[in-house]
């Protein structure tokens, strides 16, 4: 009568185990977008790979996305990131977030309409030749502080 006890408490362990673990998972902080830009440009690049069969090259969607201060040029990661219903108009406003996946640096979206987060390669992120850089102390300034601390 005890072994069924013992074995009872342990399978209501792991089950609690389990399935607070998923309720964790799902329970992350929500993804956020906080940047916002126009796609500009579109074209296509060649991605050249091999494999088993030999050598191959797949032609990619290609865009430009303009923010109020940068210009990225972004690769379709796979056709599923913005192929079919999920290719970027241009004209179209999107809000994504800038990150790392796999260790190559991303935009990260949503399509209009749908719950998944896309991402596409960032292949150039430049300033916008306009756009003011951030608020930086010039030259003049630290030696301007130094000399009054003395």
């Amino acid at each position: 009568m005890k072994r069924s006890h013992q074995r009872s408490a342990c399978l209501l362990a792991a089950l609690v185990f389990v399935l607070g673990g998923s309720v964790a998972f799902a329970g992350g902080d929500p993804k956020t977008y906080p940047e916002e830009g126009k796609v500009t440009g579109t074209s296509t690049t060649d991605v050249h790979g091999s494999g088993p069969h030999g050598e191959h090259t797949l032609t990619m969607p290609s865009y430009k996305i303009e923010t109020d201060t940068r210009i990225y040029e972004v690769r379709c990661a796979n056709s599923f990131a913005c192929g079919g219903k999920n290719k970027l108009e241009i004209g179209e406003v999107i809000r994504f977030r800038v990150g790392k996946k796999m260790g190559k640096q991303c935009v990260f979206f949503q399509a209009p309409g749908d719950d998944k987060e896309r991402y596409v390669l960032v292949l150039s992120e430049e300033l916008k030749p306009d756009a003011k850089p951030a608020t930086q102390p010039s030259a003049a300034e630290p030696a301007e502080a130094d000399s009054k601390q003395q």
